[in-house]
């Protein structure tokens, strides 16, 4: 979109309203690893080791077989912070008596380690065959990177629209401060 046809597109978004409120959710990936081998997980075995784990009903995979816990809203951070904690080391230890590792870590360290495309929905085999050929950046990031995404309510009218100018100014400075990888193979770069 040009950015005449988003303005009133966002604008829209912030209509005018009484309720303000502070809820919060996250998508917290983690890369996923053989404690023997080091080597990437088929997701069908963590899916099985995951079991009946209380995290089971949020649970999503990324392209490389990345986990994805994706929380719904919380009322604040406190409590999404602590769900996203209690969440995490149930499922961990479950994954764990089946050789499974959880990394919470931007890019994939492995690099001895083929990560194979284990997502072949027609979307993600053609951002495959896409950023292949424009080098090898793009299949890094589908394969072998986590984040941690966070989403936030958007306020109503005014306040709304400086809450949403003020998260797209921020933005670089918070990835670059809460960067725990740098150079070149690092999630920032890549």
């Amino acid at each position: 979109m040009k950015t005449q046809e988003l303005r009133p597109f966002v604008a829209g978004q912030f209509a005018q309203g009484d309720r303000r409120t502070t809820r919060v959710a996250v998508e917290q990936e983690f890369l996923v690893a053989d404690t023997a081998t080091g080597a990437a997980v088929p997701i069908d075995r963590v899916r099985r080791a995951a079991g009946t784990a209380y995290a089971l009903p949020y649970l999503a995979f990324e392209p490389g077989g990345q986990l994805e816990l994706s929380l719904p809203c919380a009322p604040d951070s406190a409590t999404l912070t602590s769900t996203l904690c209690a969440l995490t080391d149930d499922l961990a230890q479950r994954l764990a008596t089946d050789g499974i590792r959880l990394d919470a870590v931007p890019c994939d360290p492995r690099l001895e380690h083929e990560v194979p495309l284990q997502l072949t929905t027609p979307r993600y085999v053609a951002m495959h065959r896409h950023f292949d050929a424009i080098g090898p950046a793009g299949r890094r990031m589908m394969r072998r990177t986590a984040s941690t995404q966070i989403c936030l309510d958007w306020w109503p009218g005014q306040a709304g629209a400086e809450q949403w100018q003020v998260l797209n100014l921020a933005g670089p400075f918070l990835a670059a401060r809460f960067a725990r990888s740098s150079g070149r193979e690092g999630r920032l770069s890549t």
